[in-house]
């Protein structure tokens, strides 16, 4: 989310500043314990929340100096400052030529940082109550303490009654707490003490005069939870007070509200004044941040809505906001981060279908808008784009899941006793769930950032050759120049790892997406030049294909695998793919991995010039396959029975073309193996005779012969063998 200005996406809560609470320097100051942890319990609150589960109840609380100065509310443009009746205006209003949306901008996120940060709804401000010293004896007279307190709260009324001035032309509650310790509590004189200074400070008669001792940690809890829910409806007022404002002038700007423009094809850069229809989006936008502070979500969410629709239709006209202005390219911002609210505030509410359908709107819209801009789906920043929002909806449900939001449950439908149609009638429809439709969890959208990431680096890559071939003004344009900074691969990693983890995580006993996304890092690897690490995934892919016999999936697989391994110089490990990559493949394509093999026998060195190399392939595969028959079932000791061994091999198979000395035989039990010797000759046998091999004492140990493995043929050994005692003979 870190794309988008953090005040346009950030959880809104009416803002409280708190001041007084300045850590005292003395270590022995009675109150500095309980200051210490007032300012820990008040900002407990983690800021920037994007969602935030206890909204309800929440405030903003800021901790802020005592003389703490409040931006401008209103100023008078200089081209008004000799008129007669001037009209002030914001400092960050469009009609003010120093504000930073003069003259026809929408609006900054400065404007809502000042109502998140700079304007408090409430302002609490905490005070220490004068106490005098104890009395050294109960007979000593009190007229001078007295006095002495008098003049204190004198002090601080006259200080309260100040800042309240000040506070009331903005409309903010003034809320005081008095410090005071227990010994002051039990003064009977106290309330006297305290009406004295309310009347004095004019502070109002609802939650506007507290008064707190040192207590306990979970007594201090309650107080601060206490002191909130009072103040809760005074923020309220205030920011009903905003919105009361911002709906009059939003009325009065309706009349002349936008009627259509002329759509210009060649967008002008001159600044023109703000039309009305830019003024109502403004006044919506306005309306919906005041009721989400108030925490009338239904109405934000209503006014959010309004906002992005208005904005959607000037869209339409190059006039109004000239495609790659900077204007233009504020309210796409905009218009991206109004998506974002209201998507979340259905998805608060548990309206998750129609969260889904208003992501899908925005995307639609605004994909069909980029082919007006000329940013369709031929270039890097569409996709860009489009994998910005499928990257920030993950993150967003990511935060919503860990704080406690439930994703819909798919249960099966149950098939009700439909009648069967008469001839000639149509079916009733089955009752399903359109995919679609349906909010996934954060794996799925996290891939489809991904997705979209390579396809934008594709678009790029293309982009840039053709621009190192026939330089154009693209070539120098900002958006160009940044994308080439841009580390793709490290991006494109990134987000498939965040799948892979969120679909192993929802994978519930269905692991084969889970497969799917292990491909696309294993692939991402190979392409990013790691191949160590990409090997490390298509071990663990390629052994449960393996398993499953996926032998179409399997192919492209193994040729990745095969191509990392030519990279890292694995000798051994590229020998056993080109075999089980034949088993894969045609006719053509297995010559070719013959001639790779030869090439490696040729040009490399064995590691070890005295053990041979072992190639050990999957166990669903055989390099050789073979069958063996036996003449009987049963034979008795000692007597010879026919045998064959039948070594088919497919159309497509290239062994004939890999030279090879000898071929050996093993049996099931523990006699030597029997070696038949390839010799050179003329005429290539299909039926070989092996004669009499023998029982497990005496073994026959070689057999010479000529044969080859012929594509489509099957070779045919056959002789005799027999056992010295009863067993199993395989």
């Amino acid at each position: 989310m870190n794309s988008y200005p953090i005040e346009l996406l950030v959880q809104h809560a009416p803002l409280m500043f708190v001041a007084g609470l300045d850590v005292p320097p003395a270590e022995r100051d009675p109150f500095r314990p309980l200051i210490l942890r007032l300012r820990e319990v008040l900002t407990s609150r983690p800021k920037g929340l994007i969602w935030d589960m206890n909204r309800a109840s929440a405030f903003n609380i800021l901790l802020v100096d005592k003389n703490v100065r409040f931006p401008p509310r209103k100023v008078i443009s200089p081209s008004e400052q000799n008129a007669m009746n001037p009209h002030p205006h914001s400092p960050l209003s469009p009609l003010i030529p120093t504000s930073p949306l003069h003259p026809d901008g929408l609006i900054a996120p400065v404007w809502v940082r000042k109502h998140v940060e700079l304007v408090p709804s409430v302002y609490v401000l905490f005070l220490k109550l004068w106490e005098s010293p104890p009395p050294l004896s109960p007979l000593e007279g009190r007229e001078q303490e007295m006095e002495e307190e008098r003049k204190h709260d004198q002090e601080l009324a006259t200080e309260l009654s100040q800042r309240k001035r000040t506070l009331a032309e903005r409309g903010i509650k003034l809320t005081a707490v008095l410090l005071a310790s227990r010994r002051l509590l039990d003064d009977p004189g106290l309330d006297v003490r305290l009406t004295f200074i309310r009347k004095q400070s004019s502070l109002d008669a609802r939650a506007a005069l507290f008064v707190l001792s040192p207590v306990s940690s979970n007594e201090l809890q309650e107080f601060v939870k206490s002191l909130t829910e009072a103040l809760r409806e005074p923020s309220i007022e205030y920011y009903t007070a905003h919105s009361k404002r911002v709906r009059r002038k939003r009325n009065k700007h309706s009349s002349s509200a936008y009627s259509g423009y002329q759509t210009s094809a060649v967008a002008t850069t001159r600044a023109s004044p703000l039309r009305p229809i830019g003024w109502t989006a403004r006044y919506e936008y306005k309306l919906a941040t005041f009721a989400e502070f108030r925490v009338e979500e239904e109405v934000a969410r209503k006014h959010y809505e309004d906002c992005w629709n208005i904005l959607s239709e000037m869209f339409n006209s190059t006039t109004l906001l000239p495609p790659r202005t900077k204007r233009w390219a504020e309210a796409r911002v905009l218009a991206d981060s109004l998506n974002i609210k209201v998507y979340k505030f259905y998805l608060y509410n548990s309206e998750h279908p129609l969260a889904l359908a208003f992501f899908n709107k925005h995307i639609r819209r605004y994909c069909e808008l980029s082919k007006g801009w000329g940013m369709g789906e031929e270039t890097f920043e569409y996709w860009s784009w489009l994998a910005r929002q499928y990257r920030i909806l993950s993150e967003l449900l990511e935060i919503a899941l860990r704080s406690g939001m439930r994703l819909p449950e798919l249960v099966p439908q149950i098939q009700d006793d439909r009648p069967v149609p008469q001839l000639g009638q149509e079916a009733s429809p089955a009752p399903g769930v359109n995919p679609s439709t349906v909010l996934q969890h954060p794996g799925y959208y996290y891939l489809q950032a991904a997705r979209c990431t390579e396809e934008r680096l594709r678009r790029f890559k293309t982009i840039e050759e053709a621009e190192a071939a026939h330089p154009s003004p693209l070539s120098q344009s900002p958006a160009f120049n940044n994308e080439k900074k841009v580390d793709h691969w490290e991006l494109i990693l990134e987000l498939y790892s965040k799948a892979y983890e969120h679909f192993k995580r929802f994978a519930a006993g269905h692991t084969r997406l889970t497969f799917f996304v292990a491909v696309h890092i294993a692939t991402t690897y190979h392409s990013s030049g790691k191949h160590d690490l990409a090997i490390k995934f298509l071990e663990r892919i390629v052994k449960v294909y393996h398993k499953e016999q996926w032998g179409l999936v399997l192919k492209p697989l193994l040729g990745l695998w095969y191509e990392s391994s030519k990279q890292l110089g694995d000798i051994q490990s590229c020998i056993r793919l080109i075999f089980e990559r034949m088993f894969a493949s045609n006719a053509a394509e297995s010559e070719i991995l013959a001639q790779d093999l030869l090439e490696i026998l040729k040009t490399t060195k064995p590691s070890s010039a005295s053990e041979p190399l072992v190639i050990t392939l999957s166990p669903v595969e055989n390099i050789v396959p073979a069958t063996v028959l036996f003449y009987e079932s049963q034979a008795g000791i000692g007597v010879s029975t026919p045998f064959q061994l039948h070594i088919a091999t497919s159309t497509s198979s290239c062994l004939h073309l890999i030279p090879f000395s000898s071929l050996t035989i093993h049996f099931s039990d523990n006699r030597s193996p029997t070696i038949i010797n390839r010799s050179i000759s003329e005429g290539k046998q299909q039926t070989i005779r092996l004669g009499d091999l023998g029982d497990d004492e005496n073994a026959c140990q070689s057999v010479d012969c000529a044969f080859d493995f012929i594509p489509g043929a099957t070779t045919i050994f056959y002789g005799q063998v027999s056992s010295s005692s009863a067993k199993d003979i395989t």
